[in-house]
C-alpha cells in the first residue's frame, strides 16, 4: 500500500496580508495615541509647573496606555493569538519610538528600557484582553 501524500496549498495572499495590515494599523494607532497623550501630559506638566519626575511618570503612563490600545486593536482585528499579536504591535511601537529618539535626541535615555518593557507587557495584555472579550448579544 502506498501512503497518500497530501499536497499543501500555499497560503493565499490575503491570508498573509491581513495580519500584516492589522499589525501596521495597530502600531499606527499606538504611535498616534502615544503622541497625543505625551502632548497632553507635557502641556499638563507645563501648566501646573510640575517637575521632571512627574513628567517621567506621565511618559511611562502614556507608553502603557498607548501600547494597551495597540494590542487591543491588533487582537480585535486579527481575532486570535492575542499575546503574540499584541507583542508585535507593541514591538512596532517601540521601533517607531526608537527611530524618533535616535533622530531627535541622538540616543536613548536611561528610562528607555523600562518604557520598552512596560510597552511590551501592556501590548501583550491588550491583545489577550481583546481576543477574549465577547460581544454582547442584543435581543430584540
Amino acid at each position: 500500500m502506498a501512503a497518500k501524500t497530501v499536497a499543501h496549498k500555499p497560503k493565499a495572499r490575503s491570508d498573509v496580508a491581513l495580519p500584516i495590515r492589522a499589525l501596521c494599523l495597530a502600531a499606527a494607532v499606538g504611535v498616534l495615541l502615544l503622541c497625543l497623550t505625551l502632548l497632553g501630559s507635557a502641556a499638563f506638566c507645563l501648566q501646573t509647573d510640575q517637575g521632571y519626575t512627574v513628567l517621567t511618570i506621565c511618559a511611562y503612563g502614556c507608553c502603557t496606555v498607548s501600547a494597551f490600545a495597540a494590542g487591543c486593536v491588533a487582537g480585535k482585528l486579527i481575532g486570535k493569538s492575542g499575546l503574540v499579536n499584541g507583542l508585535l504591535a507593541a514591538l512596532a511601537q517601540i521601533v517607531a519610538l526608537l527611530i524618533v529618539c535616535l533622530a531627535l535626541c541622538k540616543g536613548v535615555g536611561s528610562g528607555f528600557a523600562l518604557a520598552s518593557a512596560l510597552t511590551l507587557v501592556c501590548g501583550a495584555t491588550g491583545g489577550v484582553v481583546a481576543v477574549n472579550l465577547r460581544r454582547r448579544r442584543r435581543y430584540k
